[in-house]
């Protein structure tokens, strides 16, 4: 069986998707271009959410009230601080509509939030520009849980630097356990994991 490209085609291969990157990279399209693309693995089963255990979470320790000032506004308008959420436990979710990783593990965040929505905190944070995009998307799929915007400085302890990210607020321990990624939020391994932080 011959090889998909032979040496001469890579010759010329190679030097056309340099271009090509450049070309992306310099015009600003690299960013949809890979976004595209990851889009297309998910949605093939090529790209899927983990299970997340527990050491896949990175602890860090934080006194809680240094983070109950953050603001938010809801889809409402209303607006709110994370100290204005009374359960010990509260999980935050940092997505938005366009990002192909967020939207892959949003069945399952859904379905663990319909299941733990009385015992413990959900703020989804988008990062959208408009909140209004976020409402429609969740509205369009069906989804149920609660939508918010942070409004002003986010505390060092609960930012983001890439979505999508979970950062568990843990009030007892105080402290905040956080993961970068995709999670299959409707594993068993994640649910024995919230309810061990709620003992």
């Amino acid at each position: 069986m011959q090889p998909l490209f032979s040496k001469q085609h890579l010759k010329y291969v190679l030097p056309l998707l340099v271009v090509l990157g450049v070309i992306l990279y310099t015009t600003g399209y690299a960013g949809r271009f890979y976004s595209r693309l990851q889009n297309a693995l998910i949605r093939t089963g090529v790209i899927t959410p983990g299970r997340a255990e527990a050491s896949d979470f990175e602890r860090i320790e934080v006194d809680p009230e240094s983070l109950y000032m953050m603001s938010l506004t809801d889809l409402q308008g209303e607006e709110l601080t994370l100290g204005d959420f009374k359960e010990d436990v509260v999980l935050i979710n940092f997505w938005a509509s366009w990002c192909p990783p967020c939207i892959a593990e949003m069945p399952g965040l859904n379905q663990l939030y319909e299941k733990k929505k009385q015992e413990i905190g959900f703020l989804m944070i988008t990062w959208d520009k408009d909140i209004e995009r976020a409402r429609q998307y969740r509205d369009g799929k069906g989804y149920t849980f609660p939508v918010y915007k942070t409004i002003g400085a986010v505390p060092a302890a609960l930012r983001a630097s890439s979505i999508p990210t979970t950062i568990i607020l843990v009030k007892k321990e105080k402290a905040v356990y956080r993961h970068v990624g995709m999670i299959a939020f409707d594993d068993p391994s994640m649910d024995h994991f919230l309810a061990e932080l709620q003992q």
